[in-house]
């Protein structure tokens, strides 16, 4: 078994969320992108089934939706970007920021409200990061 087969096969023996986002941490250190891409979209799997098994509707969740760390959302009609720091949380102006503040630092400095609440896209694929949310977790 490959030394990867075996960073596969402990990610998928992970039972939390939480111990899939430790390990992730780990491994980005370590400078294994991809293995951790492949932790951060396992402990979005389980946060998924505790939705599924009654559990609350979780806040925003970009790994679940097909986001990894690194890639890029933005508002099309400001010219507004912010990096995907987490499962929660973007990059923006070089400080983690979660998206509902974030939103309120734009508004707060002029942004019209409509063109930034419920706006969002991915880069990868123009599609409004609500939609793929709803898709996963609907109301």
């Amino acid at each position: 078994m490959s030394d990867f087969e075996k960073l596969e096969k402990f990610i998928a023996s992970c039972k939390t969320s939480k111990e899939c986002e430790a390990y992730s941490k780990k491994l980005k250190k370590a400078g294994f992108e991809e293995a951790a891409d492949m932790a951060n979209l396992r402990a979005a799997q389980l946060r998924k089934q505790e939705y599924d098994n009654g559990g609350r509707r979780p806040d925003i969740d970009y790994h679940i939706i097909g986001l990894k760390d690194g890639d890029v959302i933005y508002l099309p009609e400001l010219d507004i970007e912010a990096t995907v720091y987490s499962h929660r949380t973007l990059w923006y102006e070089n400080r983690e920021i979660y998206v509902t503040p974030l939103q309120e630092k734009l508004i707060s400095s002029g942004c019209p409200s409509r063109l930034v609440r419920g706006k969002w896209r991915m880069r990868s694929n123009d599609r409004l990061i609500n939609d793929a949310y709803m898709e996963i977790y609907p109301e």
